[in-house]
């Protein structure tokens, strides 16, 4: 038997094949010259679609999914609210300017909605099922180009519960705002917990009304959001409450526009701030070039900008003093160098109140394959703000009710390492950040070290094509990948079955001669695909691959570190140190992407050169030895060396191999 959400989802799919036969009517072609108007400039602003051709095509299917989504919750909002008191509603989709109100459902299409809402299932529950129906549709039946994704509940809940936010706030001139509505679950369920509010107290109608039109905001650039978003405040609302105050529309605060670009102005009209900052911002990455307001954020970025650091840094210039902000944000802003000045900026500007992180990459938004986080920030605090930060650490965000709260001081999360660089480790263990401390405060970073190099390979495969064979050719070098880059070695020639075996020889020729290497160099896997555990894999080539090959290219997705001849470091040493147990899990407790980048590995600690020659001993001991057992029994000594030398215990060797064996995230 199908479910409320599947027949809902089956009735919209089916309005949209209605749809399919109006494609030539005026009234159709009229209202899509309309729509495209209205959103080609944002999707030219943040390059949210390349092919031209494609865009008209993907904007036609878009507006018609659209108009059916919105036609069909209008339809079922008004079946549910028939016996409501609701003298003069006038839903956003039947306003005056709407894109979407030029199709009209036809009377078995009414019939179908009418029977579908006397199964509707309890109340609270609409507006989660009405933006995951609506996400699922967008998702099957066309492009999902604006960066959107439904919050789920509980997250979206998560959001809400974090900033400490009680109803009574919107009723002492409190607001409240998702600068990035999309499908409005966020502000539906302020308004549910208003709502419950009201009743609870017996606030006159009219006070009710006047809050909640007042106090709850949402911003978005898509016409689309802001109807759905509007209805489902509507819906509640009038659901519970029972009647309007007039014929007036509502929730208005709820603006089609961008508030990165347009919004600006509550930067410094205090009586335009907001008092809490809710939202699942879009991240993807933009072209400064493109945005023509940029300057606006010059002080925040490093590099390429993504969106959801525009948002973060527009909310905290956005907010009152004591104002809090709650995002779900990716991880990278733990530690990545694009957002080093933003992490600077918000050390100076807010108090971290929680972080809750994901550990999953996928599974957690539709099909975004992120590792994500809940980040809670008081912005400008005053002295008395709290110091402590609230850390949650769950798979994928499904129960987080059910996650324990971790207290942690501020100065152990937020860290300043190698001079001004700024990173936070982020943990629910105290022993972590003990273990991390102490192999600190014996260590210089890799950047500080005096006779290291590091860098990437360089070399783009597919952009020399030509050049490539899977078997030597005169004059040709080897090209190492990443799949030959294996712990304390290099499989090369690559023995396994991965593509790359198909391009292990580039010939030479001056596009490429400039990315050559040559000389002893360790190397590292740049991307690896575990999202926990064991994650540093770094390899070496050998004295017998630089017999053979003194000149090499190594590709893109290798990094590399190297030591000149002349210098008192010992690569075997580096090698040793790169693939122990407790810097794999440093890596792992500071990364929160699927990439070691060069200004990471830069970051990471690394021993002195008297310890360093010590773990030379040992490699090179365990390297040279011919029986398996004798291999691990050397690489144990090694682990514990390191481990005494950081007055490591037994309970902080168990922390270890717990999180890089990866159970606790079984």
């Amino acid at each position: 038997m199908m479910t409320f959400n599947g027949e809902l989802k089956s009735i919209i799919e089916e309005v949209f094949q209605d749809l399919q036969t109006y494609s030539d009517h005026f009234c159709f072609v009229e209202a899509l010259s309309f729509y495209i108007e209205q959103v080609e400039p944002v999707l030219l602003r943040y390059q949210l679609h390349h092919n031209a051709h494609e865009q008209k095509y993907d904007l036609l299917t878009r507006f018609q999914v659209e108009t059916a989504i919105l036609s069909v919750i209008t339809e079922l909002a008004s079946a549910l609210l028939a016996n409501k008191e609701k003298a003069n509603l006038i839903w956003p989709l039947f306003e005056k300017g709407s894109l979407h109100d030029w199709y009209r459902l036809t009377a078995t299409r009414v019939a179908q909605i009418k029977a579908l809402a006397s199964s509707i299932p309890l109340q609270n529950e609409l507006p989660a099922i009405l933006s995951q129906v609506s996400d699922e549709v967008l998702s099957t039946l066309c492009n999902r180009y604006m960066g959107e994704f439904y919050t789920p509940l509980s997250i979206a809940q998560h959001l809400i519960s974090v900033t400490e936010f009680h109803p009574s706030d919107l009723f002492e001139g409190k607001k409240l705002v998702d600068p990035a509505c999309g499908g409005g679950i966020i502000l539906s369920l302020v308004a549910q917990q208003s709502l419950e509010y009201i009743d609870e107290n017996n606030i006159p109608l009219d006070n009710a009304w006047d809050s909640l039109n007042k106090s709850i905001c949402g911003f978005d650039i898509q016409p689309f959001a802001v109807a759905l978003t509007r209805t489902q405040l509507i819906l509640v609302s009038v659901f519970t409450l029972g009647v309007h105050r007039g014929d007036k529309p509502l929730f208005t605060n709820v603006l089609l526009v961008d508030p990165l670009r347009d919004r600006t102005e509550c930067w410094t009209n205090e009586d335009q701030k907001f008092h809490f900052i809710v939202g699942n911002p879009p991240f993807m990455s933009v072209k400064k070039n493109r945005i023509d307001y940029i300057q606006n954020y010059e002080e925040i970025l490093y590099g390429h900008p993504n969106l959801y650091q525009l948002f973060l840094w527009w909310a905290v210039r956005s907010s009152v003093q004591n104002g809090v902000i709650s995002f779900l944000i990716p991880q990278s802003i733990l530690v990545g160098n694009f957002f080093q000045n933003l992490r600077r900026a918000l050390q100076e500007k807010t108090r971290l109140l929680s972080i809750t992180r994901m550990i999953d990459r996928k599974g957690v938004v539709g099909d975004a394959d992120q590792q994500m986080m809940v980040l809670c920030l008081r912005v400008a605090p005053d002295s008395a703000s709290k110091q402590l930060v609230d850390i949650r650490v769950t798979r994928n965000g499904h129960s987080l009710s059910e996650v324990d709260l971790y207290q942690v001081k501020q100065p152990r999360v937020v860290r300043k390492i190698s001079n001004s660089t700024v990173i936070w480790i982020v943990s629910n263990n105290a022993l972590d950040y003990t273990i991390t401390e102490r192999a600190e405060s014996k260590c210089k970073t890799i950047a500080e070290t005096d006779g290291i190099t590091i860098g990437n390979g360089g070399y783009v495969w597919n952009q020399y094509k030509e050049l490539l064979h899977s078997q030597m050719e005169l004059a040709d070098l080897p090209l190492i990948s990443s799949a030959s880059v294996i712990p304390f070695g290099l499989d090369f020639p690559f023995s396994g079955s991965h593509p790359s075996r198909n391009r292990q020889y580039s010939a030479q020729n001056d596009d490429v001669n400039d990315k050559l290497h040559e000389g002893p160099a360790i190397l590292l896997q740049r991307t690896t695909p575990r999202k926990a555990g064991r994650r540093l894999v770094s390899g070496y080539t050998p004295e017998h691959f630089l017999e053979k090959h003194p000149l090499y290219f190594l590709e893109n997705h290798v990094n590399y570190i190297k030591s000149p001849a002349e210098s008192v470091l010992d690569l075997y040493g580096i090698l040793g140190w790169l693939n122990s147990d407790i810097l794999n899990f440093i890596f792992q407790l500071r990364n929160g992407t699927s990439h070691i980048s060069i200004f990471e590995l830069s970051l990471l600690p690394i021993p002195s050169h008297d310890i360093l020659a010590q773990l030379s001993k040992n490699v090179r001991g365990f390297l040279q030895s011919s029986s398996e057992k004798g291999y691990r029994n050397r690489l144990a000594e090694m682990n514990e060396f390191v481990f005494d030398l950081f007055d490591l215990g037994p309970r902080y060797r168990e922390r270890i191999a717990e999180v890089l064996s990866r159970k606790e995230r079984e």
